[in-house]
């Protein structure tokens, strides 16, 4: 492979001007100009190996100066600027948008609007490049100064700025891309035919939005004060073009109408005012706040951002239709989507569960041996071929063997590999050794994996753009992918909870998703088991993951039905059974964890249990000769007193907890409850016996210094309190984790009971023994 430097072999390096780069890379403009000044002859003379010239680098300044007296020195030429490009094509208006120099974009617009036509290697006139840096300000005014390079008289932005040529990104597409929704946003209320367009892989806008969840509220975590603060920040709305380009499209009209009216008069004027606005609005807030701005700007471009991807997101989904989309064939005809076969989605009565269950085994296997028939007579049909072929044309047996396959032949080899039957397979790769290659195309027909947006939003657990899609098409719920799952098999997959949660309210729909089982026989609450796209749960620790993913177990089951807990998939496998094989190794990391911490809690437990105990027999200040103590008045003793005999006691109490907790069965169950609440319960009693254990040594100072002094006093017990402070800082985090665990469960225990109490209460209140 050829060196950064060895593609440049060929330029000779006189041509490279290292002077003006030195002055540049400084920051001494005026001292490039003046070079450039006195040897005008290389204006146009590359500086950089990317083949920047000195007005590339002028535009880089996000300054006007330099670049206007570089204008100055060309004189009146003007027209050589669309032929001055960089190693990528970039003119030097593709490169003031890029580094968003506004001053200097208005300057080449100004001198030479022919750049704005000008594409770069990639297919990117300057004005895609704008929106796809976010560069909105310069998007606006490109397209209001210079409306007839940008738009037609509909207000539909040209075919040269739509697509770049490299990969069919669209303009909205390269502004979603980057997370400029603000720009995104400006351009489709512009142009609403962008959102139709897709790019070479066939995905719409939409899609691409539905990809970043960063973009969204949802996906950005946030503590309490962030989340105070982000609710207080205000949104204002900087840049539209749209009302600035009516009048130009309306003054077109009239032209082409032959009726010349006032339009053309009055149709663009653009406020020269509109960037020193939008600093003000935007930095307006900042001194007023007075703290934190550099951070808080950031926080607060982060909230813009969402607000903008939320209203891009509610216009592109009212335009969307996939959920009603056909699925294509290799010919190109048309195939409905079909419903699930009743195989797949168990409508009877529960009553009949083993008869549905043996049934549903059946269906599925004659499906199985149809598919298998079809591929076999497929193959079968290419081999006589084949034979005939060979018969006919017995020299060209080897351009038979390296020749393309058949349509047919591509047929059944993706649908033999998608059902994985491998006879067929190695049946076609045995006589065409080149079809393996086929199997890599990505962008076949029918590899291709066309999701509706909903699922891909539901994967990336955007919840916006699931609710927004559900409630404007509720019957968008009931689609599947094209490996059989639903919605619910998806959240389910990728532990998107909320999304699990917002979907169970869907009382109609919820009813066949949860019974929906997919082209592997997977039910709902076999997906709980997959670990392939697990990103490491919510908690900390392996034993509280491992007791989030048992916790995610029993909360599916509470929704698919009974009889479904026992049904066995493909593989022949339970729900259960391939839940404890795919965890095996989180299973034996929570084990070890769980001792190795129960070991130190020990440790320190019995460290502190000796402290406390020899400080009991310890007196401060000493006992008098009938054995009193001296200070036994003093309030601060009975502090002392109480303090080290509750720690004594605490520390005592939490060390038999951990000694429990080693001789408990690490079996896989126990980590849902048992085992984390003994955890939690040894964590408690030693937190609260470091506690008084300070408590007791701050009392003991106190006792003996005996200072008047409200300051030292005050002085002591923060340094007495130092340890706990930072003990509790350290493990807040895991303690308040392994609280909420232990709480949700006897929430939901709570829940369970309260059904067998509420015959006691009703007859309880009708005796008057209740109020």
């Amino acid at each position: 492979m050829d060196s950064f430097f060895g593609r440049r072999a060929n330029m000779d390096s006189e041509m490279i001007q290292e002077t003006p780069y030195i002055a540049a890379m400084n920051g001494e403009w005026q001292h490039m100009v003046d070079y450039y000044k006195e040897n005008s002859q290389y204006l146009f003379s590359r500086v950089t190996l990317s083949l920047d010239t000195g007005f590339h680098l002028a535009v880089q300044s996000n300054e006007e100066q330099p670049l206007k007296d570089l204008l100055g020195i060309m004189g009146g030429k003007e027209f050589i600027l669309p032929e001055t490009r960089n190693e990528f094509g970039n003119t030097v208006l593709h490169e003031a948008t890029i580094y968003g120099n506004y001053e200097a974009v208005k300057l080449l617009v100004e001198r030479c609007p022919d750049l704005l036509k000008e594409k770069n290697n990639y297919g990117e006139t300057p004005l895609f490049t704008a929106a796809g840096f976010g560069e909105a300000e310069i998007v606006e005014f490109l397209i209001a100064s210079k409306p007839e390079e940008c738009v037609d008289c509909n207000g539909r932005i040209l075919s040269i700025h739509r697509q770049r040529s490299k990969d069919g990104l669209s303009i909205l597409g390269a502004a979603i891309i980057g997370q400029h929704f603000e720009t995104a946003l400006l351009l489709l209320e512009l142009d609403e035919s962008l959102h139709s367009l897709k790019d070479n892989k066939n995905r719409t806008v939409l899609q691409l939005l539905a990809e970043m969840p960063t973009g969204f509220e949802s996906g950005y975590p946030m503590g309490i004060f962030e989340r105070l603060i982000y609710s207080c920040l205000p949104v204002i709305r900087h840049h539209e073009v749209k009302s600035q380009v009516q009048p130009w499209c309306r003054a077109m009209k009239d032209l082409e109408s032959g009726t010349l009216g006032s339009n053309l008069v009055n149709y663009l004027k653009v406020p020269k005012e509109s960037k020193m606005i939008s600093n003000l609005l935007r930095c307006r807030f900042l001194p007023q706040v007075g703290f934190w701005p550099v951070r808080l700007e950031r926080f607060w471009n982060q909230k813009i951002n969402h607000v903008f991807a939320l209203r891009l997101a509610k216009i592109l989904i009212k335009e969307d239709k996939s959920w009603k989309s056909v699925s294509k064939t290799e010919e190109g005809q048309e195939e409905k989507q079909t419903d699930p076969p009743s195989s797949l989605v168990k409508q009877g009565d529960q009553k009949k569960g083993k008869e549905e269950e043996q049934g549903m085994g059946g269906g599925k296997n004659k499906k199985r041996e149809n598919e298998f028939s079809y591929l076999r007579q497929t193959s079968e049909i290419t081999s006589k071929a084949k034979e005939i072929e060979e018969v006919q044309h017995p020299a060209s047996q080897s351009s038979v063997t390296n020749s393309s396959l058949t349509s047919n032949e591509q047929i059944s080899l993706f649908l033999a590999t998608g059902n994985g039957i491998e006879e067929i397979v190695r049946g076609i790769i045995k006589q065409y050794p080149h079809a393996i290659k086929q199997l890599n195309v990505t962008n076949s027909p029918l590899t291709r994996e066309e999701q509706i947006p909903l699922l891909i939003a539901t994967r990336n657990g955007i919840e916006e753009i699931v609710w927004e899609i559900i409630k404007l098409y509720p019957h968008a719920v009931e689609k599947l992918n094209d490996k059989g799952q639903s919605i619910l098999d998806v959240a389910v997959i990728h532990r998107q909870k909320r999304i699990f949660n917002l979907v169970k309210q869907q009382r109609i729909p919820l009813a066949r998703l949860q019974r929906v089982i997919d082209k592997k026989g997977n039910t709902l609450l076999h997906h709980v088991a997959d670990m392939e796209h697990y990103r490491g749960g919510t908690k900390p620790g392996p034993a509280l993951k491992l007791q989030e993913e048992l916790q995610w177990f029993e909360q599916v089951r509470e929704v698919i039905p009974s009889h479904y807990v026992t049904l066995r998939n493909d593989e022949g496998k339970t729900a259960d059974e391939l839940f404890k094989e795919s965890h095996k190794d989180q299973l034996e990391n929570a084990q070890k964890w769980i001792k190795e911490t129960t070991q130190s809690c020990s440790t320190v437990a019995a460290l502190v249990a000796t402290v406390v105990f020899a400080a009991a027999y310890t007196v401060p200040g000493g006992s008098d000769e009938n054995g009193k103590p001296n200070f036994i008045n003093s309030p601060y003793f009975l502090v002392f007193t109480v303090s080290d005999v509750l720690s004594l006691a605490s520390s005592l109490t939490s060390l038999v907890v951990f000694l429990s907790l080693l001789t408990s069965p690490f079996e896989q169950q126990e980590f849902h409850f048992s085992l984390p609440r003994k955890l939690l319960a040894g964590f408690t009693f030693l937190f609260f016996a470091v506690i008084t254990t300070m408590l007791s040594f701050g009392a003991t100072i106190l006792i003996l210094i005996q200072s008047e002094k409200k300051l030292t006093t005050l002085l002591l017990s923060i340094a007495a309190f130092l340890p706990v402070l930072v003990f509790a800082i350290m493990q807040f985090h895991l303690y308040v984790s392994f609280m909420g665990s232990t709480f949700n469960i006897l929430k939901k225990t709570r829940k369970a009971r309260t059904p067998f109490y509420v015959p006691c209460l009703r007859w309880g209140k009708m005796l008057g023994l209740l109020g």
